[in-house]
C-alpha cells in the first residue's frame, strides 16, 4: 500500500541512499526528467488515508510534466467517488480506460483481447488447469476476483469445463478455505459463516459486524482470527466514539470482497425464506 508521503516511498523504491535520501522531491523530479521512467502503480483504492488522493495526483502531475509515464489501476466502484475530483485538477489530464468494457473499438479492443488471452494462459499454467473455451473465458472477465477463484477451485483439473455457475465457484472456494481444519473446527466455522450474513440482514449493516454479536466464545474467536487471516473474511480492531468519554476499542468482522459478501447474503436469504 502506498503511504501518504509519496516521495519518500519512491525514493526507497529507486534505491536512493545516504546524502541522496535528503534531497527528496527535487532529486526525484530531476531523475524523471533525465531518465523518463515508467511507473506502474496498482490498486490505489486500497489506501484509505484522507490526504492520499490529493498528494498522489499532485505527484503524478509533477512527474508526468517531466515526461515520466504512469499507469495506475483502481477498482471501478471507488474510482469516481474518491479520485475524480483530484484527477480533474491535474494539469495533464490522464487517459481513463475501463479495462473490462466491451464498447472499445479498433486497436484498443484488440489490445484487451491479447491481454485477456495472456492472463488466461498464465493462470491455466500456474494452477495446472485446462484452458477454458472462449465463452467461459469471456464470463470470467466479468470479475477479476471470479477469474482468480475459478482457477483456484479447479486447481490441477484437466477436465473440460463446459458450464459456469458463479455461486458454485464461490461455494467451492469457501469450502476449500474451511477444509484445512479439523472436523470440530469446521463445524464451528460453518455456524459462524451462516450467522454473519443473517446478522447483517437483521441489523441492516453490511460493512462490518461486532465480533461480540457473532460469538462471545473465546475459543471460537481465536479460531475465527486464524481463519480470517489472508482469507475472504477479516477481523480488525476499530475505535468507537474516539476522543470522548465513551471511547471504546471493539473487534469487528467484515468481508474482504463485496462479491463474496453478496453471495453469502443471497444464500442466507434463499435458505431462510
Amino acid at each position: 500500500m502506498l503511504p501518504c508521503n509519496i516521495y519518500d516511498y519512491v525514493k526507497k523504491q529507486l534505491g536512493f541512499f545516504g546524502p541522496l535520501k535528503k534531497c527528496g522531491r527535487r532529486l526525484i523530479l530531476f531523475y524523471t526528467w533525465l531518465y523518463r521512467p515508467f511507473f506502474i502503480i496498482d490498486a490505489i483504492n486500497e489506501n484509505d488515508n484522507k490526504d492520499f488522493s490529493k498528494n498522489f495526483f499532485a505527484f503524478v502531475d509533477e512527474i508526468t510534466a517531466r515526461k515520466a509515464k504512469v499507469i495506475i489501476s483502481s477498482r471501478e466502484e471507488y474510482f469516481k467517488e474518491r479520485f475524480s475530483k483530484d484527477i480533474g485538477e491535474m494539469d495533464l489530464k490522464p487517459c481513463l480506460l475501463k479495462i473490462d468494457s466491451r464498447y472499445h473499438a479498433g486497436s484498443i479492443n484488440e489490445m484487451l483481447s491479447r491481454c485477456q488471452n495472456t492472463i488466461i494462459a498464465r493462470y491455466a499454467k500456474a494452477f495446472n488447469v485446462r484452458k477454458p473455451n472462449d465463452f467461459i473465458a469471456s464470463q470470467l472477465f466479468q470479475s477479476l476476483l471470479f477469474l482468480r477463484l475459478y482457477f483456484e477451485v479447479y486447481r490441477n483439473n484437466q477436465t473440460p469445463i463446459t458450464s459456469l455457475y458463479r455461486h458454485k465457484i464461490y461455494k467451492k472456494y469457501i469450502d476449500s478455505c474451511i477444509q484445512h481444519y479439523d472436523e470440530h473446527s469446521q463445524l464451528k466455522l460453518k455456524r459462524m459463516l451462516e450467522k454473519i450474513p443473517q446478522l447483517m440482514i437483521e441489523q441492516g449493516k453490511y460493512d462490518n459486524l461486532k465480533m461480540s454479536d457473532v460469538t462471545e466464545d473465546f475459543e471460537c474467536i481465536k479460531l475465527f482470527r486464524r481463519f480470517s487471516d489472508d482469507n475472504f473474511l477479516t477481523s480488525r480492531k476499530i475505535i468507537e466514539n474516539k476522543g470522548s468519554i465513551a471511547e471504546d476499542e471493539i473487534e469487528v468482522i467484515s468481508f474482504t470482497f463485496d462479491e463474496l459478501r453478496d453471495y453469502c447474503l443471497a444464500r442466507s436469504l434463499v435458505k431462510n425464506c
